[in-house]
């Protein structure tokens, strides 16, 4: 049905993930594990609305950025396996 709709509108959907609540870059892991998770649920709900893009802002710093200077973007790294 979104596909539909998209055409006879002659327009493109593209999916943005919620930015508050969603940093990967957390350097807690029993966080992460859920983060990643509900990403990858709206990740899913993209694919069937058929989506063209999905947008995700992976988070730039956690509460501990200070004592762990580069961590949190290692770890935005290592979770999107770039």
């Amino acid at each position: 049905m979104p596909r539909k709709l998209a055409r006879s509108l002659e327009t493109t959907f593209s999916f943005h993930a919620p930015m508050a609540g969603t940093n990967i870059g957390t350097l807690s892991r029993e966080l992460a594990g859920p983060i990643l998770e509900r990403l990858q649920d709206l990740l899913d709900n993209a694919s069937v609305a058929r989506a063209d893009s999905w947008v995700l802002h992976p988070g730039f710093h956690s509460r501990l950025s200070w004592a762990y200077p580069g961590l949190d973007w290692k770890s935005n790294k290592d979770r999107i396996g770039a």
